[in-house]
């Protein structure tokens, strides 16, 4: 069973169930690019692919073909600066939020490269994020290191806060309004990576947990998505489809393909000694990235 998608405008509690593998896809692999250290791989609804490209601390800007049409950033803590960039999100394709680890902040820049603002990560610890005591960018105890960022529903953004292993909401006046992943069912691991889907679920890679998480718009847990058929958890990407959305959960050596309300669709493996660290879709075909190469599966 094959499938073609179209590119388009740490706790014990959570039970991973297990599910079998349906297909295990050989494809043609072809190396499109080269990097030092890339770290994350999105794609915007145009087909244009984005590199975060730890090594020159920037984004690299690609075509659908993997040729590099712009790089943005570049070391540094000023505007437009990024010191340990580790995720991009191109959102609608007009603008890019990029997760400045080493700065514990977010930045947001026009697809052109122009700075927009700067959103700041603190810890995610519930009391610094008391509307009555908000967190001071300038303490360094304060200071959180988001490793992923997603744009949702109406504005809303959405970041992965490393040092607390959570999932920290801001609403569309950038007030930091909801934590997701910090205790009970729900609680996060070792959380990598997250995307949001258009209805507001928020889907995140936990290393820890093996699994990627699904929590409804009000952060909720809704099921755990094992990571078994990709070897492991490392990112996680949405993509279309002619028949639905599709979840791409990505492992050290595969890419496993679910609906993105259940079910196993494919699994695609790649060869070579480096891992994976990410998979996007564009221009209709899958695209994977180790640290050093951007594969094009066809």
């Amino acid at each position: 069973m094959s499938f073609r998608l179209f590119a388009c405008a740490g706790s014990p509690d959570v039970a991973v169930p297990a599910g079998p593998v349906l297909t295990d896809t050989a494809r043609e692999v072809t190396e499109v690019a080269r990097f030092r250290d890339a770290r994350a791989l999105a794609a915007d609804p145009a087909g244009r692919l984005y590199v975060v490209e730890a090594a020159e601390s920037a984004v690299v800007v690609l075509d659908a073909r993997g040729l590099p049409v712009a790089s943005l950033g570049g070391p540094g803590s000023g505007d437009y600066s990024f010191l340990e960039p580790h995720d991009v999100d191109p959102a609608n394709g007009l603008d890019l939020f990029v997760a400045d680890a080493g700065n514990a902040r977010i930045q947001r820049l026009s697809a052109d490269g122009r700075f927009i603002e700067t959103i700041p990560v603190p810890v995610g610890d519930p009391e610094r994020m008391r509307p009555d005591r908000p967190a001071d960018p300038s303490d360094p105890a304060q200071r959180g290191r988001p490793v992923a960022v997603a744009v949702g529903p109406a504005g809303s953004l959405y970041a992965v806060e490393a040092e607390r292993g959570v999932v920290l909401r801001w609403d569309t006046g950038r007030r930091l309004s909801r934590r997701l992943g910090a205790d009970g069912s729900g609680a996060l691991a070792d959380p990598t990576d997250l995307v949001v889907s258009g209805d507001g679920r928020v889907f995140v890679a936990d290393a820890g947990l093996g699994a990627v998480l699904v929590y409804d718009d009000l952060g909720a847990l809704v099921r755990a998505v094992p990571g078994e058929a990709a070897g492991g958890v490392v990112a996680v990407g949405l993509a279309p489809s002619q028949d639905g959305a599709r979840l791409l959960v990505v492992g050290p050596r595969a890419v496993a393909v679910h609906r993105a309300d259940g079910g196993l669709v494919e699994v695609i493996r790649v060869g070579g000694s480096e891992p994976l660290v990410g998979a996007a879709v564009s221009g209709g075909v899958l695209h994977m990235l180790t640290p050093t190469r951007l594969l094009r599966v066809e």
